[in-house]
């Protein structure tokens, strides 16, 4: 049995579960009601009937004539040369302490005041980094990059 209210929901007919009906025939006391599509088939409906095979073959050569029509970027300009590699100065070996830096690093430990002067000395001269501490030793890394970024700062 299918539940059937009044509310004039729809296109001017009940409304059963979500779906419009309308009612079509009367007998008496009992009613019949007809199902109405939702508004949105009507639309496909026309959409697919305009996209016919026909008129998608006579169409093609149109959209490839355009297509063909239309321009490409210009090529880009050639690029200057890069700079050399900037020359790199020897790193502080592993157990001298490094000069005074202009903050306070009395707290940390030594590879990291040693990356931090290596770091500090690369920002504003030649690249002085140990490749295999920097690579191995995260006090060392992290002191390098925290050096080479606050005093490239200054």
């Amino acid at each position: 049995m299918v539940e059937v209210y009044r509310s004039g929901a729809g296109r001017g007919g009940a409304t059963a579960r979500g779906a419009n009906y309308r009612p079509f025939a009367r007998f008496g006391t009992l009613e019949f009601y007809r199902a109405v599509p939702p508004p949105w088939r009507a639309t496909v409906r026309t959409i697919t009937r305009m996209f016919t095979l026909p008129r998608l073959v006579a169409g093609l050569p149109l959209v490839l004539l355009v297509a063909g029509c239309a321009t490409t970027a210009p090529a880009p300009e050639p690029r200057a040369p890069t700079p050399p590699a900037v020359p790199s100065a020897p790193p502080l070996p592993r157990t001298a302490e490094p000069p005074p830096p202009p903050v306070n690093l009395s707290g940390f430990p030594l590879p990291y005041r040693q990356g931090y002067a290596d770091g500090c000395a690369s920002a504003t001269g030649p690249q002085r980094r140990d490749a295999q501490r920097y690579g191995q030793d995260a006090n060392y890394r992290t002191g390098w990059l925290d050096g080479a970024s606050l005093c490239k700062k200054r």
